[in-house]
């Protein structure tokens, strides 16, 4: 198995047991899905996969335009597998939220670009009823919410949910936030 930083030099490798075809073949097909060095992006950074009730692979990952670091012009992207994982649809970019500026920790840092934005941590969650829910931030510091209906082929638009993070705040005082890395699971009861 690569180590986390052969998987980072190279890109993300994420080896997909085809769904179908688990119960007819033990071989284990690996696709590259997201690149180093390719579509405009240096690298890719902290992936996501999830299956969905109709057996659809959505997987996802963070698109690192310049330095590969965590305050880095940073793009969302997701790809979709209705075969099993044999083959993926071409990515597609989560929609950049109008108005996100630049967290003032990152500015005050000096940290990048002041026009670069920091879209992170997204995690997605298959539900049992077939719906998929998807979670990000922008700039460590607002979260966001989006859902698909339709197993994964399209998704609501993002909708602020910072305000029901922010009660935990005087009992846990964070200056970032990251809903991910990962993904989730829809439990026994919801």
């Amino acid at each position: 198995m690569p180590s986390s930083r052969d998987l980072t030099r190279r890109g993300l490798l994420l080896g997909l047991a085809a769904v179908p075809l688990a119960a007819q073949s033990s071989e284990i097909a690996s696709t590259d899905l997201f690149e180093a060095g390719s579509g405009g992006y240096h690298l890719y950074r902290i992936p996501g996969l999830i299956v969905t009730r109709r057996n659809t692979v959505i997987t996802y990952a963070e698109a690192r335009r310049n330095t590969g670091s965590d305050w880095d012009d940073i793009d969302l992207l997701v790809r979709r597998s209705t075969d099993g994982g044999r083959t993926f649809e071409t990515p597609w970019l989560v929609p950049h939220i109008p108005g996100a500026v630049r967290n003032p920790v990152a500015l005050e840092r000096n940290i990048g670009q002041p026009d670069w934005r920091t879209y992170n941590n997204p995690i997605a969650i298959s539900a049992r009823n077939g719906r998929v829910h998807f979670l990000f931030c922008v700039e460590y510091m607002r979260v966001f919410y989006a859902r698909s209906d339709d197993d994964g082929r399209t998704y609501s638009a993002p909708v602020e949910i910072t305000a029901a993070i922010a009660k935990l705040r005087p009992h846990y005082l964070w200056t970032v936030v990251a809903t991910g890395p990962g993904h989730g699971i829809e439990l026994r009861h919801g």
